[in-house]
């Protein structure tokens, strides 16, 4: 019989990296489970049980031919076709042939059963996963209903970022969040009146701080001193922090982000956008 190779201990798993789906039997596989044990008691019947072959002079138990069946259509669901296809050899001879010696059928029926267990083997070796962390990355995809509505072409670089993140894909995350805090500037620098036509970060930061430093030489009210600037040159200082310390090292081809850093970046991306989103939103697109 086809010894299974032994799986890896838990202490030998990976965080992040692909596995090949022999190694998923670790985690919740219960479908692979019951077609090993279904496969086990099969050739433990067979190996022992001779009457399991004995179907009241018929040509082979109908039990047999039931299970066999069943492990056909599992192997079928689990897109196992070489497996299956192995699994539809052995019940065509579990249905035709003749029971002369129950023996002899039985020893052919155990070697086309060790072929379906190898084929299984050999198959859940070929077929790779990706192993997800079971912790909680950050609480799911998106950043809240009211991210979305104020920003809503920011909402495919939100969920690839996630993804990007699950999948240990860091830098990519940092760049996704770049391009969404960026919609955030560009509508920073539209409430105050300025139609920015560029993408330069520097450019747009530099025209809202002389933005708000023309509007304080001013007379605007106290809605301005009070609630207005404050609110202006916090969000250009802290899109000036992010420039500095992100922006500028995720836009150089050598830089590159640990899961620990694109985590922090996500997370305070996300804590801004939310801020903004209070206040501010994308312009609405022309019609």
């Amino acid at each position: 019989m086809t010894e299974l190779a032994p799986r890896p201990s838990l202490k030998d798993e990976p965080q992040h990296g692909i596995v090949s789906l022999w190694d998923m039997l670790n985690f919740h596989a219960a479908k692979f489970v019951e077609v090993l044990n279904t496969l086990t008691d099969v050739d433990r019947a067979l190996t022992s049980d001779h009457s399991f072959l004995a179907g009241k002079g018929q040509m082979i138990a109908p039990t047999l031919v039931k299970q066999l069946s069943w492990l056909k259509s599992q192997t079928e669901s689990l897109g196992l076709p070489v497996t299956a296809a192995a699994v539809a050899t052995a019940l065509y001879g579990a249905e035709h042939v003749a029971q002369y010696d129950a023996e002899q059928v039985g020893r052919e029926m155990r070697t086309r059963l060790q072929d379906v267990r190898s084929r299984l083997c050999d198959e859940l070796r070929s077929k790779y996963v990706f192993l997800v962390p079971a912790k909680d990355h950050i609480g799911g995809p998106g950043f809240g209903d009211v991210v979305s509505a104020a920003f809503p072409s920011a909402e495919y670089d939100i969920v690839e970022a996630h993804k990007c993140l699950t999948f240990a894909r860091t830098t990519a995350c940092v760049m996704h969040m770049m391009r969404v805090l960026e919609l955030g500037l560009i509508a920073l620098a539209n409430d105050l009146g300025l139609k920015s036509k560029s993408d330069n970060w520097h450019s747009i930061i530099r025209s809202v701080q002389e933005e708000i430093s023309a509007r304080n030489k001013g007379s605007h009210g106290d809605s301005w001193k009070d609630v207005d600037e404050p609110f202006y040159s916090e969000a250009v200082a802290h899109f000036r922090v992010l420039k500095n310390a992100w922006r500028n090292h995720s836009m150089h081809a050598r830089s590159k982000y640990t899961e620990e850093e694109a985590e922090e970046i996500y997370v305070a991306a996300r804590s801004f956008m939310k801020h903004l989103s209070e206040r501010l939103s994308e312009p609405e697109p022309s019609a």
